[in-house]
């Protein structure tokens, strides 16, 4: 028997509908049957309507819930070296040590003026958008680091060289197989959103 729950969401979705509709198409196959037998011995007509309710659920993809982590003062994780990794990229001297100590919360706020946003205690959505980037072989040797943080956070196992490798592209190539992602080519925020993204 198959199991569905390995797989990963957009396919478990995709083998739901294909079950829907292969359990429909024999509904309508016992139908034929019972309407070609004597009057007598069915109860249906040739006016009976044969009614399938599909769930939505099947067939209409779920949005994402991921959400831009909100990372303060007090928080020590590889998601805050991402983020310490993207903002020395951008050009803020801050260390990337994975702990968000007070000198980070000057450095995000330093970053936040420089890209004239409202200065925040935590990481939101606007700093994020304004920290990722497309990532490039050109890309800086820290962004590229950052990408290989991320994937690791997802259990991918690439080293964190700095070099945007073959592992790399095939590990990122992965992530959106796994999530289901019909993205191609470079790194993008929606692939960023997906590695280091919090929520379901």
């Amino acid at each position: 028997m198959t199991n569905i729950h390995a797989k990963p969401p957009a396919l478990r979705r995709t083998y739901a509908l294909c079950m829907v509709m292969t359990c429909a198409l024999a509904s309508a196959a016992l139908v034929g049957c019972s309407s070609s037998k004597s009057s007598a011995d069915s109860t249906l007509t040739a006016d009976t309507t044969l009614l399938i309710v599909v769930p939505t659920s099947a067939v209409v993809a779920q949005p994402s819930r991921l959400s831009w982590p909100a990372l303060a003062v007090g928080t020590k994780s590889d998601r805050v070296r991402v983020m310490q990794k993207l903002m020395i990229a951008a050009g803020v001297k801050v260390s990337s040590d994975g702990d968000f100590g007070p000198k980070t919360g000057v450095a995000l706020k330093a970053f936040q003026r420089e890209k004239q946003l409202p200065e925040t205690d935590a990481t939101n959505q606007a700093t994020w958008l304004a920290l990722v980037s497309e990532v490039t072989t050109s890309s800086p040797k820290e962004t590229i680091e950052a990408l290989q943080l991320a994937l690791r956070i997802n259990k991918y196992d690439v080293a964190v060289s700095g070099a945007l490798d073959q592992p790399t592209i095939d590990a990122l190539a992965k992530s959106r197989a796994d999530s289901g992602s019909v993205a191609q080519g470079n790194a993008s925020v929606d692939d960023w959103l997906t590695l280091i993204g919090t929520g379901d």
